[in-house]
């Protein structure tokens, strides 16, 4: 990501947008300087890990975003490569 962006809408607001069927976790105050790391709100569709053949379910939770590329974390990458990018979101 480069530059930085906002972050103020609630919760209840983006869940209605995107019909989202579960919002997890505690909904965060507004911010007009969102950095790189800090922890942001998705929209997420998975299926319930207790009914992996169940329908997916549409979810807003927190993520962590980062800058960093996917190939660090394939198994050829050196690990010291691997060590500057841990604790990032992956898909």
């Amino acid at each position: 990501m480069c530059g930085r962006y906002a972050i103020f809408r609630r919760d209840d607001v983006i869940a209605r947008a995107f019909r989202v069927q579960q919002i997890l976790g505690e909904e965060r105050a507004p911010s007009w300087n969102v950095a790189p790391m800090q922890g942001i709100r998705v929209v997420l569709e998975r299926t319930p890990r207790e009914e992996p053949e169940g329908d997916p379910v549409r979810q807003l939770r927190r993520a962590r975003e980062c800058a960093s590329p996917i190939w660090p974390h394939l198994e050829w990458a050196d690990s010291s490569e691997r060590r500057n990018t841990e604790g990032c979101w992956r898909p």
